[in-house]
C-alpha cells in the first residue's frame, strides 16, 4: 500500500514537471519571437564580417605619404627628350633675388619646387598641394604688394611664371597652363605680341609647354601647331621690335632654344 502511494505520488510529480515544461510561458514566448527577429540579422553580420576575409595589402615606399599617380597615360604625354632638357635648364634655381622684394627663405621655396618640378614624373597630393598654396600666397595674392617699379614687376614677373609652369607640371595640368600663366588662352586666335626683351622667356614658356604636352597627344595636333606658331610669332614680333642681334643676346639660350625646338616640331605637324 505504501509502495503504491509512493509510484502514484511519484507520478503525479513528473506530470507536473513535464506540465510545466511544455507550458508556453509570456517569457518563453516573447524570448523566441525575439531570437525569430534578431538571429538571422546576427548571422547574416557575422557572415559579412568573417566570412570572407579581407587581403591588406601594404606596400612600402619611402614616403610616408600616399603617392598620387598625376602623370597619367605616360606614354602618350611623356616630353620629348630635348623638351625635357629644355624645361629641365629654364627650371634651374633662381639665384638673383635682386628687386623681387621676396625674403631669401622664400627663394629658397620658389627654388625648391621648381627643382622639384624638374623631375617631370609623379608627385604626391602633399607636393601638389604644397606648390598650388605657396604659388597662390606668393604671387596671385600678394605680388603687387611688392611691386614699386618696371624692374620689380619684370622680376617678379619672371619669377611668377617659373613657379606657375611647375606648379603646371607638378599637378599635371599641363592643358590649361596658358590660362593658368597668362590669364587668357585666345586659341584660335593668333596674337599679337607686344614684346619684352627682359621677360621674353616667361612670355612664352606657357606657349611652349602647351604646344609640347599636345605634341605627343594623337587628338591635340590642332592645339599643338597653334601653341608652337604663337612662339615663332612671337619672335618675329621680338626681333622686329628690338632688332635680331641685340634681341637674340637679351633673349638668352633657354628662349633661342625653345624657339628652335617649336619649330622643329611645327615642321613635323605641317609633314
Amino acid at each position: 500500500m505504501e509502495n503504491e502511494n509512493n509510484r502514484t505520488a511519484y507520478t503525479s510529480s513528473e506530470n507536473q514537471i513535464r506540465s510545466y515544461m511544455n507550458t508556453v510561458t509570456p517569457l518563453s514566448k516573447y524570448s523566441a519571437m525575439i531570437l525569430f527577429v534578431v538571429l538571422p540579422f546576427a548571422g547574416f553580420w557575422l557572415g559579412m564580417q568573417y566570412g570572407h576575409p579581407q587581403t591588406v595589402v601594404y606596400v612600402e615606399t619611402t614616403n610616408t605619404t600616399p603617392v598620387l599617380e598625376t602623370t597619367s597615360d605616360v606614354e602618350t604625354e611623356q616630353y620629348a627628350p630635348e623638351t625635357k632638357k629644355i624645361l629641365a635648364a629654364y627650371l634651374s634655381p633662381y639665384k638673383n633675388s635682386v628687386y623681387s622684394g621676396l625674403e631669401d627663405n622664400e627663394i629658397d621655396k620658389i627654388n625648391r619646387i621648381t627643382s622639384l618640378a624638374q623631375k617631370q614624373t609623379s608627385y604626391t597630393k602633399e607636393e601638389i598641394e604644397t606648390a598650388k598654396d605657396f604659388y597662390n600666397e606668393l604671387f596671385l595674392e600678394s605680388m603687387y604688394e611688392r611691386v614699386e617699379d618696371a624692374p620689380s614687376f619684370r622680376t617678379n614677373e619672371i619669377l611668377r611664371t617659373k613657379v606657375c609652369i611647375a606648379v603646371s607640371i607638378i599637378s599635371n595640368e599641363k592643358s590649361e597652363v596658358v590660362e593658368d600663366c597668362t590669364g587668357e588662352d585666345m586659341f584660335p586666335s593668333d596674337i599679337e605680341w607686344s614684346t619684352d626683351d627682359l621677360t621674353a622667356v616667361a612670355q612664352i614658356i606657357p606657349y611652349y609647354l602647351a604646344g609640347s604636352h599636345y605634341f605627343n597627344l594623337d587628338s591635340g595636333t590642332d592645339l599643338s601647331r597653334y601653341y608652337f606658331k604663337q612662339v615663332l610669332l612671337h619672335q618675329e614680333a621680338a626681333e622686329n621690335q628690338w632688332g635680331q642681334e641685340y634681341f637674340e643676346q637679351v633673349a638668352g639660350d633657354d628662349y633661342i632654344k625653345m624657339v628652335e625646338d617649336a619649330r622643329v616640331k611645327l615642321e613635323l605637324l605641317n609633314e
